[in-house]
């Protein structure tokens, strides 16, 4: 079995039929990009693979856990070791950045209401702990000198960022960014690029989905397209490049290819 394995996966809308047996599998140590046109069901795969939405069909097998994740809610599925960034950027923007990250690594924290009420030790210890693990990770990220600003205050490049950081605070075996290269200018992309990458060489695993072509052929081990709520190709990446049916699905999505 695979490191992780989406099969089958159906999800319906009222009459519409937004995933049509949409599959992907991921190995351990890989960097898989998703790609496909505006509505191909990208984001809709994503939400069913972290429990937003509950497939109508399918199974999500996932080997660290030994489980299937279909139907599983979110805070469940991130215990289990999978984070996620979103299209649009989910941040506390009056929160500072230290205490953003300090908020994603709580799903470990294993404290009980009591506890987390009425300030018991082992909470203190935990958010001590939680604390340094989010300072660190601000300085993985190059914004530990801002870690007591608002959210808020940094530009958007730096709040994609800190939105990845923050997914990583909940320590994740996987990680699943959602288009963070979206509205950046070249250098934030080549930010994002090199960030990504450093994420693999620290044993992060990683699918993405990303609309650049360009920026998809810098950094996956493989490509998987899907097209009206179905994958439609996958393989590496000169591979996918040059496959009729990629081409053919990007022809009417303004240029993007």
């Amino acid at each position: 079995m695979s490191f992780f394995e989406a099969k089958g996966i159906v999800k319906n809308f009222g009459g519409v039929q937004a995933l049509k047996g949409a599959s992907l599998t991921i190995n351990e140590d890989e960097i898989v990009s998703l790609i496909g046109p505006n509505g191909s069901g990208k984001t809709t795969f994503f939400n069913c693979l972290t429990g937003i939405y509950t497939p109508d069909e399918g199974d999500i097998y996932w080997a660290p856990g030994n489980c299937n994740l279909a139907g599983k809610p979110p805070h469940q599925v991130a215990r289990l070791g999978i984070a996620r960034t979103f299209q649009n950027i989910r941040l506390f923007t009056r929160m500072s950045l230290l205490e953003n990250i300090m908020i994603g690594g709580q799903i470990h924290d294993g404290l009980n209401t009591f506890q987390k009420i009425f300030t018991t030790g082992k909470a203190i210890l935990s958010e001590k702990k939680r604390e340094i693990e989010a300072l660190d990770l601000l300085q993985l990220f190059g914004l530990s000198a801002r870690a007591f600003e608002p959210a808020g205050a940094l530009s958007y490049g730096l709040q994609r960022r800190l939105e990845i950081a923050r997914a990583l605070a909940a320590k994740p075996k996987l990680l699943l960014l959602d288009e963070p290269c979206a509205g950046l200018n070249s250098h934030e992309i080549d930010d994002i690029i090199e960030l990504v990458l450093k994420l693999r060489k620290r044993g992060h695993t990683i699918l993405l989905i990303e609309h650049s072509m360009q920026i998809v052929m810098q950094i996956s081990d493989r490509i998987v397209v899907f097209d009206a709520g179905s994958k439609i190709a996958e393989g590496l990446p000169h591979e996918v490049q040059k496959n009729n049916r990629v081409l053919s699905a990007y022809l009417g999505d303004e240029g993007h290819a």
